[in-house]
């Protein structure tokens, strides 16, 4: 297998990590009461601190790669697969995880089994060294990238909108 296989699921959980991370600093408030109810600490700058550098993280390991930095992705991936999992144990299942700001993620098995996904996907980006670095694949891709980057921004995005509306959730109501 091309080392390479394993960039375009790292790029999208490193995309994810810059969209939460960025809806954390944006609008901490779901966030907060989410880690105040499992008894966490919740202050606004604190949410608001980590998710600029989950932002931080996101874009530095989707450009840079490494091992230091990809084994960073499993562990906050990792992190956050834990806290959805202690708040469905603490029955928290109805609240928002707070994990895209204003975005109404609720904490779900399918958002643990997507967390778990980000786990993989960086330490198979570990393993496979610098050839997940972002500059080396787009350089290895037709068309200078372009098909390969609007396939991961597709990518995100349907794998946001999963964590958002995960199966079994009624999307729509009727009135």
């Amino acid at each position: 297998m091309n080392p390479s296989t394993w960039s375009g699921p790292f790029l999208v959980a490193c995309g994810l990590l810059v969209v939460s991370g960025a809806g954390k600093v944006r609008d901490p408030e779901a966030a907060s009461r989410a880690l105040s109810a499992v008894g966490l600490p919740a202050s606004g700058w604190m949410v608001r601190s980590g998710g600029a550098l989950e932002a931080g993280l996101g874009l530095a390991a989707g450009c840079l790669a490494g091992a230091p930095l990809t084994l960073a992705v499993a562990a906050v991936y990792l992190a956050f697969a834990g806290f959805i999992v202690l708040t469905l144990r603490r029955g928290g299942s109805q609240a928002s995880c707070g994990c895209f700001g204003r975005a109404d993620a609720r904490p779900s098995v399918t958002h643990v089994v997507l967390d778990a996904a980000g786990v993989a996907a960086a330490f198979a980006a570990a393993a496979s060294g610098p050839s997940v670095r972002l500059t080396a694949v787009l350089a290895q891709q037709p068309l200078a990238g372009v098909p390969f980057v609007v396939a991961a921004a597709t990518a995100a995005y349907l794998v946001h909108l999963a964590f958002v509306f995960p199966p079994g959730r009624r999307v729509w109501t009727s009135t």
